[in-house]
């Protein structure tokens, strides 16, 4: 697992987003490769990695997607393209977590490639974060596969 300083986080993603420059922006559909699809997380959702993904949420997002996800963060006016809005099930409801877990992994001028400075963990629960912004909680192939894991969901008595 790999260790960072807090205050490098959003300061890391600034760098990444001034650096890329306008080249690489563009209004053509983000499209993950097809294999994205079919990655699932082999750690199980649960309130646990939603409240884990809504903090880093806060620490590495909150700047252009917002507080709520709706790509209206204080640093949205500023870029070139609008982030997204994360809230809009018709846009998250069309991508697999597989495939956000990609979009945040490599991300997109102007958004970093997340996996650069976080373990896959985060990028899961991060996932599972945005599932929830958008009133989703997991892909019901997952959850299919997750069987009898299912109980780390289940509310302690």
């Amino acid at each position: 697992m790999r260790s960072r300083t807090p205050a490098l986080g959003p300061a890391l993603a600034l760098a990444f987003t001034i650096s890329w420059g306008a080249a690489s922006a563009t209004d053509e559909p983000w499209v993950a490769p097809p294999e994205a699809r079919a990655l699932h997380s082999p750690y199980p959702s649960s309130s646990l990695s939603r409240e884990r993904g809504a903090a880093l949420f806060a620490k590495h997002c909150t700047s252009c997607h917002g507080a709520g996800g709706r790509g209206d963060g204080e640093a949205a006016g500023d870029l070139k393209v609008r982030p997204a809005d994360l809230t809009d099930p018709a846009r998250i409801g069309a991508l697999s977590a597989g495939e956000i877990f990609w979009k945040i992994g490599h991300g997109r001028n102007p958004m970093p490639p997340f996996g650069r400075i976080l373990p896959d963990l985060d990028l899961w629960h991060l996932v599972d974060h945005v599932l929830a912004l958008s009133g989703r909680t997991v892909d019901r192939v997952e959850r299919a596969d997750l069987g009898r894991r299912q109980i780390f969901d289940l509310p302690c008595p």
